[in-house]
Parts: C-alpha cells; structure tokens; sequence
C-alpha cells in the first residue's frame, strides 16, 4: 500500500511498478496536448525497491508532462 503525501499515490505508483522504476518507460495518458510553451522540470530522487532514483527530465509545458508520466508527477 502507498505512503505518503501523494495526491494519486495507488496510480502513481501502480504505474511506476508497471514501469519497473524506469520513469522513462511510464505509460502516461495518451491524448493531444495543445497547452503553449511553459516549461517545466520534474526531478524524482529516492529509491525505488531498494534501487536509488535520481530522474531529471525538462517537459514543454504540463499537458506533455501528463501524457508522459500520468499520475506520477499529479502535483506538479
């Protein structure tokens, strides 16, 4: 069972275990992004089944950081 803060904690982190901890492989949620230009830098450091974490990724804006990574970055 998740801990912690998370607003979506179950689907975050059902998604990173599909994943295998691998943020670059989430499934996020397909759709079309047509938000402007707004940068924004998501980090994950931590561990992840006893592995640590230290994931650094630059999206377009938040729509493209939700069709990557779906629930994981919910808060950002």
């Amino acid at each position: 069972m998740p801990r912690g803060t998370h607003p979506l904690a179950l689907p975050a982190c059902t998604a990173l275990s599909a994943a295998g901890g691998d943020f670059d492989a989430l499934p996020g949620q397909p759709g079309v992004c047509r938000d402007p230009y707004a940068a924004i830098t998501v980090t994950a450091r931590g561990e992840f089944r006893g592995h640590p974490v230290d994931w650094r990724k630059k999206f377009v804006n938040r729509c493209i950081l939700r069709a990557a990574t779906g629930a994981v970055f919910a808060f950002a």
